[in-house]
């Protein structure tokens, strides 16, 4: 060794093999904490820390062999060459003993760490974070729990899992852990970021590495609420509006009225109901009458308060809970507000829609103590409010409670009208303008209460047109109508009314069919008279239902012209044979140049379209005057002659007179004499259409 390294002094000294074995301990030392180190790690790290512990191993070995090399010579005199190969025999086989020992410590240990590994990634496969606590300070974590809070595993280890709660849970985390196992309890836990997270907490009790230890399983509740409030939200509003339905309305409103009682202010309820709704429906088809809905609901809530509910009931009607009213001026302050914007046109597609509104108002607690009460008032209170055709707010008043009772009196015995044989027909004569000779008549409705008396058509047709009673009064009207004059021995026409309900309804045709059928009655000898107000429902299917009339041969009169929804290209839609000019417009004949200017552009147009014109409610000379100057066709009115019984037209039948006769005043004009009270006749037990009052 010293003819290799001849320049190194001090060669072949034994003291240097005391650095050597202490390199040797060193060196294995550390080769052992970095195979602990293995054991503890990933699968990825643990390779790495084994390979860094080979290599260190191999390495010290080396290095305590060459010292062990340099500290003796193997060849000096005097000394046995196995004596002197003895140090460095010994170095070796402790390094060798290190190695065996290192491989058997791996050997051994590499199935618990395996075991340990498979029971990691089962836990890091659960759907729940689970956490290992010890007096509250965790002891380890799964990767989902790292990933449910956005923190690493080594930060969370060195945290206590009370430190994690949000701090309106971390009693209840105290409690779970004092007494676990625990019946599941939900908590919030705080995230990386600060925020909290909704969690469900199971708890049990352990044995960890031979102390008692708590096991958390944390499951995620994020979804699930998030989900829950979508479902509350559903439950409680509108799917369309997103408005409060009515469940969460009348929640709502019992809040309000409690805290009125609290504190002794007022509180309003308005109830508004769109007017003519169905007609925006019927033109521009249910999608778009959907987006005119949500655009009103935007413009409520835009026009209200915070702690005012809107709601919306069904339909087109809706609600506003409007506490703290401190005076019913406010009310009206906050439906006039609502009226004005809802009258701005809205904009659909490139048609603008003006809606109008109606809002009925009650007070609490001076309209009604409860819910039901407050409801069925405003509700009294808007049906005033539409009666002033709409656009309009009507206050609740304790009269409107009486008229109701009433109504729903008269509406339960005009049920019975029928049943009773309570129904029977007035004539009015209808006249050539000219030559005054008699045309036909118009059969008019009659209604005879038992203990009311003779009831106006204007108090029960509006209502037997809102309850659906019109279908089977309006068929033995027909039926009725069509059996007189099938009876007269001249085929004058019998004009019948009807009512938009029944046209709507879609059976109109098959009725008059089957009318004329059983009364033998020619078609052409049968007029069906119908108001503008039909003009509000589906314009195709009214179309249809009038072109299968007119293929009946039928004749069809547009009522009441000029004070409805009328317009000129009604008149070239539909197939109207005549018009019939209001009484508002004949009533100032003769008086009013702007009246006669009317009643002439009427007749005009209306001949230019070939149809006839006829006027009612002629009443004076004056009116007949001026309409025998424009061209009218017919006339009738009280003048001329006055609506009477059918037996009075068997009278006028036997005696050959079918005409009144003329009126003493008036030697040109035939005037009825009204006839004498009689009793009712017998009236046909038949069913029926429509019919309204002249």
């Amino acid at each position: 060794m010293q003819t290799l390294f001849p320049h190194i002094p001090h060669l072949h000294q034994p003291l240097w093999m005391l650095p050597a074995l202490l390199l040797l301990a060193a060196g294995g030392a550390y080769a052992y904490w970095l195979m602990r180190r293995a054991a503890q790690s990933s699968p990825l790290e643990r390779r790495t820390w084994c390979w860094a512990a080979v290599l260190l191993l191999a390495a010290t070995l080396a290095c305590t062999g060459l010292i062990a090399l340099l500290a003796f010579d193997p060849t000096p005199s005097g000394a046995h060459p196995a004596r002197q190969m003895l140090p460095i025999a010994l170095s070796l086989l402790l390094g060798l003993a290190g190695s065996v020992a290192l491989f058997l410590h791996h050997h051994i240990n590499i199935q618990p760490i395996r075991e340990l590994e498979r029971m990691r990634q089962l836990a890091d496969g659960a759907f729940e974070g689970i956490v290992l606590c010890r007096d509250g300070q965790i002891l380890d974590v799964n990767l989902p729990f790292c990933v449910l809070l956005g923190l690493s595993a080594q930060t969370l280890r060195e945290c206590t899992i009370t430190q994690l709660a949000a701090p309106n849970s971390k009693e209840a985390l105290e409690k779970l852990l004092r007494s676990a196992p625990h019946s599941p309890m939900e908590i919030e836990l705080r995230n990386g970021d600060g925020s909290f997270c909704p969690v469900e907490v199971h708890s049990r009790s352990m044995e960890y590495a031979g102390l008692p230890a708590t096991v958390l399983a944390v499951r995620d509740l994020s979804e699930r609420k998030q989900a829950q409030l979508r479902i509350d939200h559903l439950i409680h509003h509108d799917a369309l509006t997103n408005l409060a339905n009515r469940l969460l309305f009348h929640d709502r409103l019992q809040r309000a009225m409690a805290e009125t009682d609290r504190t002794g202010q007022s509180m309003a309820l308005l109830y508004i109901d769109l007017d003519r709704f169905k007609s925006i429906n019927d033109m521009l088809g249910h999608a778009n009458g959907d987006d005119v809905l949500v655009q009103v609901a935007s413009r409520m809530q835009d026009a209200t308060r915070r702690i005012d509910t809107v709601a919306r009931l069904g339909g087109d009607e809706f609600a506003v809970v409007q506490p703290r009213c401190l005076s019913p001026q406010g009310a009206a302050t906050l439906s006039a507000r609502l009226l004005r914007i809802l009258q701005q046109p809205i904009l659909i597609g490139a048609h603008p829609v003006a809606v109008c509104a109606s809002i009925g108002i009650a007070l609490y607690p001076q309209d009604g103590t409860t819910v039901e009460e407050l409801l069925q008032n405003a509700d009294l209170a808007l049906y005033r409010a539409k009666q002033s055709r709409g656009s309009s707010f009507c206050f609740f008043e304790p009269e409107m409670d009486l008229r109701l009772q009433e109504r729903r009196t008269l509406e339960i015995d005009l049920q019975e009208t029928l049943k009773n044989n309570q129904l029977y027909l007035h004539y009015q004569p209808q006249f050539a303008t000219n030559t005054l000779e008699l045309a036909g008549f118009e059969a008019l409705v009659r209604w005879k209460h038992p203990q009311q008396g003779n009831i106006p058509p204007s108090d029960f047709i509006p209502l037997a047109e809102e309850t659906g009673l019109i279908l089977s009064i309006g068929h033995w009207v027909m039926m009725a109508a069509c059996m007189e004059a099938a009876s007269w021995p001249r085929p004058y026409r019998v004009a019948v009314n009807v009512s938009a309900v029944q046209v709507q309804h879609g059976s109109l045709a098959e009725t008059v069919s089957e009318v004329l059928r059983a009364t033998g009655l020619p078609p052409e000898q049968l007029e069906l008279e119908v108001t503008e107000s039909l003009f509000l429902g589906n314009l195709d299917a009214i179309a249809a239902t009038l072109r299968d009339l007119k293929r009946l041969g039928v004749h069809i009169t547009l009522d009441d012209f000029g004070t409805g929804y009328s317009s000129l290209g009604y008149l070239r839609r539909f197939p109207f044979d005549t018009i019939k000019i209001d009484r508002s417009f004949i009533a100032p004949l003769g008086q009013d140049s702007q009246a006669d200017a009317i009643v002439q552009s009427i007749v005009a147009l209306s001949h230019s379209l070939k149809m006839d014109v006829i006027a009612e409610g002629i009443e004076t000379e004056t009116q007949l005057s001026a309409l025998q100057s424009t061209g009218c066709d017919q006339v009738q009115g009280y003048l001329l002659g006055r609506p009477v019984m059918a037996d009075s037209l068997v009278s006028l039948r036997e005696a050959g007179i079918f005409a009144p006769q003329p009126a003493a005043a008036s030697p040109k004009v035939a005037a009825a004499k009204p006839p004498s009270p009689v009793p009712s006749p017998a009236r046909p037990t038949l069913v029926p259409s429509a019919i309204s009052a002249d």
